[in-house]
């Protein structure tokens, strides 16, 4: 018999404002893309949940502001963070 386990990861999202981490983020999450930009204030925050075998893999992703404005913010924010995905733009 086996027993399930349930694991939690904090995962920051980090870069600049307007290169789309909430797009790419809400695209992985919830499959939907929006083509209006609003501006992310602080942190905004999704959770992605995936059975592997018989465990539970909890994502919860912050998305971190980008603009200058929050930037004291972001030492708080990565606290705990099990991993950092990068965002850029190519423009």
């Amino acid at each position: 018999m086996t027993t399930s386990q349930e694991f939690g990861f904090k995962i920051s999202i980090i870069g600049d404002g307007g290169v789309g981490k909430t797009s790419l983020l809400k695209k992985f999450t919830k499959g939907t893309f929006e083509k209006d930009y609003v501006k992310t204030i602080g942190a905004q925050f999704s959770r992605y949940d995936k059975n592997i075998n018989e465990d539970v893999i909890n994502l919860i992703f912050w998305d971190i502001a980008g603009q200058i404005d929050f930037k004291f913010l972001h030492p708080l924010f990565y606290k705990e963070s099990r991993a950092g995905i990068i965002v850029c733009s190519l423009e």
